[in-house]
């Protein structure tokens, strides 16, 4: 709205007021710039124009949850599960996946346990089902993670680095949804 105004206000300016119509110009310039940049952005945020090339990253969550191997799984309990209705956390340490802390496996550890035992003891260990390239085309996650008994995964980028998570739901949902263009 900022770009198409500045524009508007530009070229009303620059017709209206021929005295000042450098005003006008510059006005009309910088409104270009923001439209462009705005334009090719692939975005970050909510309101930005998406380039969508039917992957992962098109449909993933950028904000993962994540604990430390080393958190107590009583502070895990008290301090993020409270706050967060999720059925999995991953277990995290300098932005590298150790693991993942499933609350249905959790539930078979005994409660008098938890004030002592650290996340890498309960996590299930990293394996490939838990993970998926930010690159991934959306049919092949949507199969991956029909099949991995976890129907969610983290997103690596290409140097094995988290940047997101994606469910099932995430990936189905995509493929449901229309083309736009």
């Amino acid at each position: 709205m900022i770009a198409i105004t500045l524009i508007v206000g530009g070229i009303y300016s620059f017709i209206k007021f021929p005295d000042y119509g450098i005003t006008g110009l510059w006005m009309m310039i910088i409104g270009l710039m923001i439209a462009l940049m705005l334009g090719t952005t692939e975005g970050r945020g909510r309101g930005v124009w998406r380039v969508k090339r039917g992957t992962v990253e098109d449909v993933m969550n950028r904000d993962v949850v994540q604990i430390p191997p080393g958190m107590k799984v009583m502070d895990f309990i008290n301090k993020v599960l409270n706050n967060n209705h999720h059925t999995s956390f991953p277990v995290v340490q300098e932005r590298r996946l150790h693991g993942m802390l499933l609350l249905e496996e959790l539930k078979q550890v005994p409660r008098e346990d938890w004030s002592h035992l650290e996340a890498r003891e309960v996590m299930r260990p990293v394996d490939a089902s838990m993970f998926i390239e930010a690159n991934t085309p959306i049919p092949q996650a949507q199969s991956m993670l029909s099949n991995n008994r976890l129907g969610r995964a983290i997103v690596l980028d290409s140097n094995g680095l988290i940047v997101g998570y994606v469910s099932l739901r995430d990936v189905s949902k995509a493929r449901s949804e229309p083309e736009r263009r």
